[in-house]
């Protein structure tokens, strides 16, 4: 391991760097966001994620300098001996160009400013207290993404933001970047949730429960990790300016966003003839990544696994269990399918269980689901079951394997050119939609209202 700061190998188990002495250790994520009380589950990956099909993802990280400088301890920007540039699809520099040199205030400043409204769309506004969490958690997230070689792209994540120079040829610093990409993707959130309002869409009852549930977590969190208030713990990694209002515009904001967009996403159905016509347009682009019509199929299950109790371990690794751990693995698969059938009984509930049940680790999280699964990546007995050809959406049956007894649900079964071909037509269908609605409702920003709190990221206070 290098180090991130110099490129000097680190000693072994060691994260200060015995040539610059600098601190190795990663920046945490924010703790805030990182919230398992059964709540609040909006981590900045699974949000970047989802908007990647929006056009907000990172496309890529700016592409590193030659040389570096290492930054200094005055107040004045260092520069990059080879300007990085900003790669297309990710953030471009247009909006803060020359407009200011340095947003971050006072600890006073930022938390007098924390309710201007400094940015308009459609008559959604904007404050310096929700910019703080979109511009923190842009920042965390690149950090996240891209840690591993900060001292490559010319960053150093213990120096202010707004003294490290990003492109010597307009003078951008980090801080400039950061906060365009904040402000562009609060507009890419804010027409998703305008255009649902448009369409007489509502936020589900899930996100709704949720985010009431939010200000007394954040209660609990802060009790549990020593800090004196809801205030202080949000404050520790948004820095002053941020407080819990402008954290719950920002959860209403991107839990109202994706419900909307997830929502007109499903009501995306390219027919058959479309996806068709969409692959012969792309086929070459499609066969250089491996898919073609012969491409065979792809499957998508829910299972939930029960695995015996008991069990031998054998010479090779595996387990063996006797008739009557079985026996008693089977009652079990079975005391849950029947839970399964007296309730709803349908793909919904079917998750439900398995994120209670069952015992694999690979799609707890997720329902049982595994998706899109080409053939004989599964162990036979399960591989067998999915693919058969007379499968139904709908189907649910015990299936026994080498594993456990797996309670199977079949979701479909499709050649995967179509899933393919479809997956890609709907994410350019959708960014054509994103792209239609930034034009009609184009942001309005007043700069000299921005104040950014400034957030120490060294190690010493993580």
């Amino acid at each position: 391991m290098n180090c991130r700061f110099c490129g000097a190998e680190l000693e072994e188990d060691k994260k200060k760097c015995s040539q610059c002495g600098k601190d190795n250790t990663v920046v945490s994520v924010w703790k805030v966001v990182l919230i398992t009380l059964g709540c609040v589950v909006l981590l900045a990956g699974l949000t970047f994620a989802v908007l990647f099909a929006m056009g907000v993802g990172f496309a890529s990280a700016p592409e590193a300098p030659a040389e570096t400088t290492a930054p200094t301890e005055t107040t004045a920007p260092t520069e990059t001996t080879t300007a990085p540039t900003v790669e297309p699809g990710s953030v471009e520099s247009s909006l803060t160009t020359s407009v200011r040199d340095n947003y971050t205030g006072t600890d006073e400043e930022a938390a007098a400013a924390a309710g201007e409204v400094v940015a308009t769309v459609g008559g959604k506004e904007l404050t310096n207290a929700e910019l703080q969490m979109f511009y923190w958690m842009t920042v965390y997230d690149f950090l996240e993404n891209y840690g591993s070689y900060l001292s490559t792209l010319g960053i150093d994540y213990t120096q202010p933001l707004n003294t490290q120079i990003l492109d010597v040829g307009t003078g951008d610093t980090w801080e400039q970047y950061f906060l365009e990409y904040a402000l562009q993707s609060w507009q890419r959130y804010t027409v998703v949730i305008l255009m649902g309002e448009e369409n007489g869409g509502q936020i589900s009852q899930e996100s709704l429960d949720s985010l009431a549930e939010v200000p007394a977590n954040l209660e609990k969190m802060a009790a549990d990790n020593g800090f004196e208030s809801v205030l202080a713990l949000i404050q520790a990694d948004m820095g002053p300016g941020s407080n819990l209002d402008g954290y719950m515009a920002y959860m209403n904001t991107t839990y109202g966003s994706l419900d909307y967009f997830n929502v007109m996403y499903e009501q995306m159905t390219p027919t058959m003839e479309e996806i068709e016509q969409y692959f012969a347009d792309n086929e070459s682009l499609f066969a250089s990544n491996g898919v073609t019509k012969e491409s065979g199929k792809l499957a998508s299950v829910r299972h939930i696994l029960v695995i015996p109790e008991g069990g031998t371990q054998q010479e090779d690794g595996t387990m063996s269990y006797t008739e009557e751990e079985w026996a008693a693995c089977y009652g079990e698969a079975e005391r849950i399918y029947d839970e399964w059938m007296a309730g709803e009984a349908t793909e919904d509930s079917f998750a439900v269980l398995a994120g209670t049940h069952s015992e694999d680790p690979g799609s707890v999280s997720n329902g049982g689901l595994y998706s899109n699964v080409p053939t004989g990546y599964m162990v036979p007995p399960f591989n067998d079951w999915m693919f058969d050809e007379n499968r139904q959406y709908g189907d649910c049956e015990i299936v026994q394997t080498s594993i456990g007894y797996h309670i199977m649900y079949f979701v479909s079964c499709e050649d995967a050119w179509v899933i393919n071909a479809r997956s890609a037509l709907l994410s350019e269908l959708s960014s054509e939609m994103i792209q239609e609605a930034l034009e009609k409702w184009p942001m309005e920003v007043d700069f000299d209202k921005i104040v950014l709190g400034y957030v120490n990221l060294g190690p010493e206070t993580k």
